[in-house]
């Protein structure tokens, strides 16, 4: 099994201005990205920097995530 590629995307509503906004999630799935948090409200979601810490962490990790994103939810594998 391929191990796959974790990124970061803005979740929820795209016009937020992403400046000092805690409204990133992360993804292994850009066709569902990440959970939704709200409409993307401040203090919903991951601040940008550390959104990219966590993704960069996974990303270097040899570990399978056991799940995946199925209808913007994380299910675990079957």
């Amino acid at each position: 099994m391929n191990k796959e590629k974790w990124v970061i995307h803005l979740d929820g509503n795209q016009d937020v201005n992403e400046k000092d906004k805690s409204c990133w999630s992360i993804t292994t799935n850009p066709d569902y990205p990440g959970w939704n948090t709200d409409s993307a409200y401040y203090g919903y979601g991951l601040p940008k920097e550390l959104a990219q810490w966590i993704c960069d962490q996974l990303n270097r990790s040899q570990e399978i995530c056991p799940y995946e994103i199925r209808y913007h939810f994380w299910e675990k594998k079957k």
